[in-house]
């Protein structure tokens, strides 16, 4: 698993450019900021890596469509396992607050791939092993 910080903004048509309002064609010098997207099963999800913030789009809404300030959330991290395709999105500091999800080609349909985890149930009691 990686942990992205700031990644390079992607875009699988080099003829596209990835900005702070989506994907829009042309080249990136055009665009302030850099927006990673990853495509799940049933959303659309755009990181500004530079201000820390995210927000997740139902998956036939249009990411270039005009956005309020209160449309993202703030992120602490992002990570991403490319063996799996799982993303998990810190949403506080101490990192105990997740949403995890799986890339587009992830796991088989019907499954439920976005879900919001707290870190202390992953924990192992060492009282009870």
């Amino acid at each position: 698993m990686r942990r992205v910080s700031h990644p390079e903004a992607i875009h699988p048509d080099p003829g596209y450019a990835v900005g702070l309002a989506g994907v829009r064609p042309g080249p990136p010098e055009f665009f302030m900021g850099a927006i990673q997207r990853i495509d799940s099963s049933h959303s659309i999800w755009l990181f500004d890596t530079e201000r820390m913030r995210f927000r997740r789009l139902p998956k036939d809404a249009d990411p270039n469509s005009p956005t309020l300030e209160a449309d993202w959330q703030p992120y602490f991290a992002l990570d991403v396992d490319e063996g799996t395709g799982s993303f998990s999105v810190a949403l506080n500091e101490d990192r105990t607050r997740l949403l995890r999800s799986w890339r587009e080609a992830g796991p088989p349909p019907g499954f439920n791939d976005t879900t919001e985890l707290h870190t202390a149930e992953l924990r192992l009691d060492p009282a009870a092993e």
